[in-house]
């Protein structure tokens, strides 16, 4: 994707960083010594403060990423980018902040610096070439490394303004454009990140673009934790099976009613900030900045935690007061003794904050019941619709059309069975079938559908009067 011709290089001279700073971006972030090279300033505590220009003093030096128009490959202006002072800079009455813009800095879209100075350019011409976006210089610097176009936002919500698309952003917003959002992996805990998402999204699809959302193991937060983790290759297949926009929203809603209680709404639009969250998007905010938040997301209680890390991977119902696990065909019976000792193995490592010491006070036989009976009731199903219509094989659920004919359509966790029959085989050899047929009487014999059953139950054969 980008050329190591050094002859077309934006900068023929390296930026003057110092060894800690391109360790950070190589060594932490898995980004290309030549393209943390082209990025890193190492700046100066008066040359911070010069860049950011806060209302409280930074108090110490830091990298900084200031990045490129990418018309020209040009480098952009000193208070046009990203940085991140050495230690997280903690205007009074705020919470600390690890990166920072420059006052006054309207959001919009980061370039970083290639190699080839024309990079930027030749994607733009090159409608082929899916576009990337993600939070941050070092994680657009991971993404560029291996070989995709990666570029940087400063935030989940700073892709533009009032909930318009910001000018560069708006730039390559072209139709028939793929866009893949690889923001971080706990916006499943994050509601405004959630609708950040999806009105990026939206917005991006009314241009005529495809979009996707690329999901991967939330044990690691970043881009850039993956791929270091994991490397490109990996990364790219998590590319390859990004999510369409409205499957990766389906999805998460589904995810949402099952564990309905502990899921704060979610919607397109931003969710009113509090003054941390005022702060974490404008470092130098001050009190008269707060804006009330009507709707604060609540905390999880020990049970809703529980719950979320014991029952989330896979679905669950509950039948009659037992629990009964998804395993891809049906649902199969987990004994309530496991369940309760795996309960019970998971409180043993919880703890809170009591009386200014962590204890493990949930580890007792009271806590582990109320979980799992709150699981019970969570998952509950109407006995009615267990087993419904159909025959539930292992390659699928045979369905009696009205019409006399049959289908095979995939296994479905919202049909619930708790049988699984044998293997489905349309190609079967009726003869048994018909001989169990002629046993019968000629009345009987004018059903249109039986199961075929020749020692075991192996097809659905449709017997032609």
């Amino acid at each position: 994707m980008y050329s190591n011709d050094t002859s077309k290089s934006a900068f023929p001279k390296f930026n003057a960083f110092i060894r800690k700073h391109l360790t950070e971006w190589v060594e932490g972030s898995a980004v290309s010594e030549a393209i943390a090279s082209l990025n890193i300033e190492s700046l100066t505590v008066k040359e911070f403060n010069e860049r950011i220009r806060p209302k409280e003093p930074i108090k110490t030096g830091g990298w900084w990423c200031r990045g490129v128009q990418w018309k020209t490959g040009e480098q952009a202006s000193n208070w046009y980018g990203q940085g991140k002072p050495d230690k997280p800079h903690q205007p009074e009455g705020s919470k600390p902040r690890k990166y920072l813009t420059g006052t006054g800095m309207e959001p919009d879209a980061i370039f970083l610096a290639m190699p080839d100075r024309e990079y930027w350019a030749k994607v733009h011409a090159d409608k082929s070439i899916p576009r990337h976006w993600t939070e941050g210089t070092k994680k657009a610097g991971a993404g560029l490394s291996v070989e995709l176009a990666t570029i940087a936002l400063t935030g989940v919500w700073n892709w533009g303004k009032d909930g318009e698309l910001a000018t560069f952003v708006k730039q390559w917003v072209q139709p028939d454009t793929i866009h893949y959002i690889d923001f971080d992996s706990d916006y499943a805990a994050n509601p405004s990140c959630r609708a950040a998402i999806l009105k990026f999204g939206r917005l991006l699809e009314q241009k005529g673009c495809e979009v996707y959302v690329t999901v991967w193991n939330t044990k690691f937060k970043g881009m850039d934790d993956f791929i270091k983790a994991n490397g490109g290759d990996a990364f790219k297949e998590a590319v390859a099976i990004a999510l369409t926009l409205n499957k990766w929203d389906k999805q998460l809603k589904k995810s949402d009613h099952k564990n309905d209680s502990s899921n704060p709404n979610i919607s397109l639009t931003p969710h009113p900030r509090t003054r941390e969250e005022v702060v974490c998007q404008k470092y130098d905010s001050s009190k008269n900045d707060y804006i009330p938040d009507t709707a604060p997301t609540p905390e999880q209680n020990y049970v809703q935690k529980a719950v979320d890390a014991l029952y989330s991977d896979t679905p669950w119902v509950s039948i009659a007061g037992q629990l009964f696990e998804f395993t891809e065909t049906h649902y199969e019976l987990r004994s309530e003794a496991n369940e309760k000792r795996r309960i019970l193995d998971w409180l043993n490592t919880y703890s809170e904050f009591v009386k200014g010491k962590y204890r493990c006070n949930r580890a007792n036989s009271a806590s582990v019941n109320e979980v799992y009976s709150y699981m019970v009731l969570a998952v509950a199903v109407d006995p009615n619709t267990i087993n419904p219509d159909g025959l539930n094989s292992s390659k699928g659920i045979v369905k009696i059309n009205p019409d006399g004919s049959h289908s095979l359509v995939p296994h479905d966790p919202n049909h619930v069975y708790t049988y699984v029959g044998c293997t489905y085989d349309p190609d079967i050899d009726p003869t048994d079938c018909d001989r169990l047929l002629e046993c019968l009487e000629p009345s009987e014999r004018e059903i249109q559908q039986i199961p075929c059953m020749c020692g075991t139950l192996n097809s659905v054969y449709q017997h032609k009067k």
